[in-house]
């Protein structure tokens, strides 16, 4: 079975008319299997939001999935704060050194990239298609600028 060339057809992928208009979210969806799940989802008619570290492969699922009419936009996430880091090796002195990096002077957590993923799914953002929306704290600016 190969990738999907064309998102607005089915092709390998068995039809599942239940999806249409279902809001599906797919993390690491900028490449490799997530990018294929993107592909998939759209074809079924799902509206998908998804997020992932690679912003070539995000911009490459965008311009395929654009063509075809079909509204895409990635979230790439900063260094989101989890549970597990906190219990492994989080600790203050460590979290000020990276605060002190961002443009924003705190930590991000997992509702900081869920705000802005119900809103890319909602209908507010449907004048927007091909964006790589960074939440980042600032991070990246800072790195481009210093």
């Amino acid at each position: 079975m190969t990738s999907n060339d064309n998102p607005t057809q089915p092709g390998p992928y068995a039809s599942y008319p239940s999806l249409r208009g279902r809001v599906v979210f797919i993390s690491g969806g900028s490449s490799g299997i997530g990018a294929e799940l993107v592909k998939a989802f759209a074809a079924q008619g799902a509206q998908v939001a998804f997020c992932g570290t690679k912003p070539e492969g995000g911009a490459a699922l965008i311009a395929v999935l654009s063509a075809a009419g079909i509204r895409v936009n990635a979230l790439l996430p900063g260094a989101i704060v989890t549970e597990r880091q906190t219990k492994l090796w989080r600790n203050a002195e460590e979290d000020q050194k990276f605060i002190e990096l961002q443009c924003l002077k705190f930590r991000l957590e997992a509702v900081h990239v869920a705000r802005p993923t119900l809103f890319l799914a909602s209908d507010d953002s449907d004048g927007m298609t091909g964006q790589n929306l960074i939440v980042d704290a600032g991070l990246a600016q800072v790195s481009v600028a210093g």
